[in-house]
Formats: C-alpha cells, structure tokens, sequence
C-alpha cells in the first residue's frame, strides 16, 4: 500500500505528542523518521525538551503549558488529524490538554506508548502523572502498547504475565492492546503480544544480540509504526504484526557509528510496505 491508496484516497496525517531526544533516536523524532518511512505524513508536538542521548539521560525540562495548547490549537484546527500517537508525559497538565483536544477533534485513531521509564532508567511517572494518564488517556485510547514492566505499572500487578496484562488493560479501559517483549529476551526470542479484546495473536522475533544502547527508542518506533499502519487501513492484528517486523528490521540493520555505539535504521528499505 501507498499514499495514493491510503482510505479515502488522501494522504493519512499523524501527530507525535512525545518528548524530545535530541539524539533522533527516540520520541517526536523517532516517530517522525517511522510516519516517514510508511507513507504518512507526520506533524510533531513535543511535550518535553530532554538533554540524553542513546547512552545518558541528562534532564529534562516540560514544555509551557500556554504554549503546548497552542501548538496544539494550530495543528488540530489546521487539518484533519487522522491518528494521534502519544508518547512521554511528566506532567498532569499534558495528559489533561491532549484529553481536551481529542474530545474535541475526534481523531479517528488514538494509540498510547505510557513511556514510564526511559531506556537508561530515568523514572518519567511519579504517582501523579501516572493517575493522571490512567484518568485522562487510557480511558481515550483506541490501541495502548506497554512494555511488560509498564503493563504491570499500570495495574499493579508485578507478577502477571503478559495475556493476563494485556486481558485486565482491555477490560479496565476497553481498548486494544499489545504487551511488547523486547524487555525480556527469553530462550533467544522476544515475543509480543496483541488482544483485541476477543481473540490473541503473537509475533516471535529473534533477539538480536547487539549494545543496548543501540535498541534505543524502540518502542516509540512500535507505536508509532502501529499508529501508522492502521491509519492507512490496516486491522489492529495486521498492523501490530508488521510494525513487530518494522522494528526488528530496524535492530537488525541497525547503523554503526564506531565501537559499541549505533542506532536504529528507520531508513532501511529492504521490506516495507
């Protein structure tokens, strides 16, 4: 599928409500190297600046909050935003503006990365900004897409196992979801999850045995692939299945930048589709 068969015959417009690494390899950037590769167009607000790269995490500082509700007033009134992808919250007031704004617009696609901990253990979610994305996000998200330590972060629960996970977040919030395993590489696999509220599906990848430091941003990549992929018209078990290959290709092909250092390839052109 391409542009010129996206539905309705018109170009899909995504926006990345995410922080901002500097580094490209995760966040606003990150999904907007990913929306690029799969033919939609991507628009970028982000939540917070950071000061990381693949390795460090350096700090982090919140954007205004006047100034977030206009860049988002511009966007959402500008265009018909097909599909929303949110990725890191720090503040309550950014869970509480993006809420506001998909009342109000109704885009035809909400998907929630709940980015609770940062690749190099920075603790994004202190209790308030976790209530409040369980109040005001989860409640409004079409597919949600946690990692197995954040599924059980967001219920409580710290030795479910992944359908459990993916069953309680289903029921609790009446929303898709896919529980992703590239934070338990077990038996040389990583294995993800998708629920759709009735049935399961699965996707086995190889564990790909490279610096850690080089896998980051892969699950912004994930989700914003999935967010990508059904804005153009694919089903849920469809799209979770090929932005699983989407990342693992990008691990893979992953670019080197000299000893033990390298990123993500969001550009390899080996297989998309």
């Amino acid at each position: 599928m391409n542009l010129s068969q996206a539905k309705n015959n018109t170009t899909p417009i995504v926006l990345s409500y995410a922080g901002l690494d500097p580094s490209g390899g995760a966040g606003v950037f990150a999904d907007i190297k990913t929306f690029t590769m799969l033919d939609v167009w991507g628009m970028g607000v982000a939540t917070v600046l950071t000061s990381q790269d693949h390795k460090n995490f350096g700090g982090i500082v919140a954007v205004d909050k006047d100034f977030l509700e206009k860049q988002l007033e511009q966007i959402f009134s500008g265009r018909k935003v097909s599909g929303v992808k949110i990725g890191l919250i720090n503040k309550t007031y950014q869970a509480e503006l993006i809420y506001f704004f998909i009342k109000k617009y109704a885009p035809e696609l909400v998907v929630l990365d709940p980015v609770a901990f940062s690749s190099s253990g920075e603790v994004f979610w202190e209790k308030e900004v976790k209530d409040s994305v369980i109040k005001y996000l989860l409640p409004v998200c079409d597919v949600v897409t946690p990692n197995l330590k954040e599924a059980r972060m967001i219920l409580n629960m710290q030795e479910a196992g992944k359908r459990e996970l993916a069953i309680g977040i289903n029921r609790e919030f009446r929303c898709k979801v896919v529980v992703t395993g590239g934070d338990v590489p077990n038996a040389g696999h990583i294995l993800d999850v998708f629920y759709d509220g009735v049935r399961f599906e699965e996707r086995k990848a190889d564990f790909i045995d490279i610096e850690p430091n080089v896998k980051h941003g892969t699950g912004c990549v994930f989700s914003s692939a999935v967010c990508a992929y059904m804005t153009r018209g694919m089903d849920f078990m469809e799209a979770c299945s090929l932005a699983s290959l989407f990342v693992e290709k990008t691990i893979k092909h992953h670019v080197v930048f000299g000893e033990k250092d390298g990123a993500l390839n969001h550009n390899f052109r080996g297989l998309w589709i």
